[in-house]
């Protein structure tokens, strides 16, 4: 009976690390433009606060309160998917 060595599949979450420097940079450049997008993502969840916040944030004037309303409810969402990243 022949046996098979352990084969590691292609597709795991974390390089292998000792295997040489271009995976280490690799996989240190993925994870600094996960925490780029996440950034950018959350930080208009600060919009939330006030109306002047949101209308210079989007350089728009918030004329009425459904679009107030409608910008907030923006913030927030962007600011929940912020969090997850």
């Amino acid at each position: 009976m022949v046996r098979k060595q352990n084969q590691t599949s292609q597709f795991t979450s974390r390089p292998n690390l000792t295997s040489n420097g271009i995976a280490i940079m690799k996989y240190k450049v993925y994870l600094l433009m996960v925490f780029m997008i996440g950034l950018i993502n959350f930080l208009p969840v600060f919009g939330l606060f006030s109306a002047a916040q949101l209308s210079q944030g989007y350089g728009i004037e918030l004329n009425n309160n459904e679009l107030e309303v409608l910008m907030r409810h923006r913030a927030l969402l962007f600011g929940i998917l912020g969090g997850f990243v």
